[in-house]
């Protein structure tokens, strides 16, 4: 149920964003960076705090490249890598997805922001404990760019990120982490 609830969610926000309606930023204050067939390259590093029904805490590094399909609206790829501090066994985990953002404010020096998407990953022990090898990662929530030079910018936001395996061996395999993602980062914009 949560990945074709996850699923729906992206192909309904990539439908969305590739309408005319959506190929401006909301609020345009004279910025020009984020055009249409610009291509970025970013590379950030996270803290993901437990919210809720878990202990760990998970530290991610990763490396994005998009494609801005219309002004101010990515599609991108993501690689990540994560370590995770659980009580009894810390994993290493590698993930993969999809991130669509959309720059709603674009101002001369920085830019607003929301974005999401859709992943998995495979960790060498189980993640959560209890629970599984491979996971789904759905993750969204808002940021900000700032201007350092003609093609580098700063990012950074706060995402609500899920992790869990949607039953796909049973509940009682299913221990879901959600957390709040804390993210810093440099965009190269090509």
């Amino acid at each position: 149920m949560r990945i074709r609830c996850g699923c729906a969610f992206v192909l309904l926000l990539l439908a969305s964003v590739t309408g005319p309606a959506w190929s401006a930023p909301l609020i345009d204050l004279g910025g020009e960076s984020f055009r249409k067939g610009t291509r970025a390259v970013e590379v950030d590093a996270a803290y993901i705090y437990p919210l809720r029904f878990s202990e760990d805490e998970f530290y991610q590094g990763a490396l994005s490249a998009s494609y801005y399909i219309a002004d101010d609206v990515a599609v991108g790829v993501e690689v990540s890598g994560y370590f995770v501090d659980q009580p009894n066994d810390d994993a290493v985990a590698l993930g993969g997805g999809l991130l669509l953002r959309w720059h709603f404010l674009q101002a001369d020096r920085y830019t607003l922001f929301v974005d999401g998407g859709f992943g998995v990953s495979i960790a060498d022990t189980e993640v959560p404990e209890g629970g599984t090898h491979f996971n789904y990662t759905p993750k969204g929530g808002g940021g900000a760019t700032f201007r350092l030079g003609d093609d580098v910018h700063l990012v950074g936001g706060l995402r609500f990120f899920h992790q869990s395996n949607a039953n796909i061996h049973g509940r009682e395999q299913n221990p879901s982490f959600d957390g709040a993602q804390y993210y810093v980062g440099v965009v190269f914009t090509l």
